[in-house]
This record gives C-alpha cells, structure tokens and sequence, in this order.
C-alpha cells in the first residue's frame, strides 16, 4: 500500500514519459504530431496529484491539507466538494479505484456537480437582478452538454487530459497492489 506522498511522486514522474507516449501514439494513431495532445497528457498526469482516486476517502487527505495550505484554508470548499463522493463510494472500491471506470466517474462527478453549482448561483444571481436591477443579467450555460461540447471543440487537450488522468489513476491502482488483492466491491470489507 503505497501513501499519498508515493502517489504524488509518481505522477509526477509519470508525466514527462506520459505526454512522449501520447505525443508518440497519437502520430501513430492518428498521423499528426499534438502538443496539445502531449501537454494535455502531462497536465492530466499532474491533474492525478489532486483529483486522485483516494478521494473517496471521507477524512482530509494529505493532497487535500495540501490544497487547503496553498490556497490559505480556501481548499476546505475543495473537501466540501468531494465529501458527497467519499460518502457514497468506500474506499478503493471498483468504482472509485478501477483504472478507466474511475477516471470517467470522477470526471461526471465533476462535471454534474459544478453544473448544479452553476444553476443554484444562476438562480440567486437572476433573482437579485429581479429584485435590485433592471432584471437582465448574463451568466455563460453551463451543463454536461455544454462541457462536452467544449470538450469536442478542444478534442486533443480533453483527449490527452483524460489520458494522463487514467496513466495517474493507473500507476495508483498498481501501487495499491489492487490486482494482487483484488478490487473491494462496495460494502464488502478486505
């Protein structure tokens, strides 16, 4: 069982060889050289320090205290943010450990709640206009359908952002030694 400063290691040094293979491989597959491609990979790799499958754990995580240290005690809205996460998924189950399923998991869960986010202060802002203003305000449409969109326009950035999460996500999953132990399933104890 690897500890949270080993993971952070990891991904850090994962990601100079992780945008060369995306970099690489999406030349091979696809014919084009992409820094975006590469860079995006990189970033995903180092996107794994903090948005790490132990997120699912409902205390305060070494990568957590470190985000709330940076940003002077801002980071406790970060824990806010994931606590719904950690209280649904057990930690290191497949949902939140298996490399891939994971990754998107954790993305939709990402993408769901910031929309929700996005509404409620959509809302508020739109009633205080009502209430105080001329009634007109604008605030961009943000939703999934939205964020895929952009995702769409920006293909090689998402596609190697969420390769270099997955790389992140699955050099943990082997420092976890989950495929000798095999995967907890949720509620079922090791």
């Amino acid at each position: 069982m690897a500890t949270g400063a080993v993971h952070t290691r990891a991904s850090m040094v994962l990601a100079l060889p992780t945008g060369a293979a995306a970099w690489i491989g999406y030349d091979w597959w696809v014919g084009v050289r992409s820094v975006p491609v590469a860079a995006g990979a990189m970033l995903g790799c180092l996107t794994g320090i903090f948005l790490t499958p132990d997120l699912d754990i409902e205390a305060v995580t070494g990568s957590e205290w470190t985000i709330i240290k940076w940003t002077l005690g801002l980071g406790w809205l970060w824990v806010l943010f994931w606590w719904p996460y950690a209280w649904v998924f057990h930690h290191r189950s497949i949902w939140s450990h298996l490399p891939i399923l994971s990754t998107v998991i954790r993305l939709l869960y990402v993408a769901l709640v910031f929309s929700l986010w996005w509404w409620v202060l959509s809302v508020l802002v739109a009633a205080v206009t009502f209430m105080f203003g001329n009634g007109s305000y604008w605030l961009p449409e943000v939703n999934p359908a939205s964020m895929w969109a952009f995702c769409m326009e920006n293909f090689e950035w998402a596609f190697g952002l969420f390769f270099g999460l997955a790389v992140s996500d699955f050099a943990h999953w082997l420092m976890d030694a989950a495929p000798l132990r095999g995967m907890k399933t949720v509620g079922n104890e090791l």
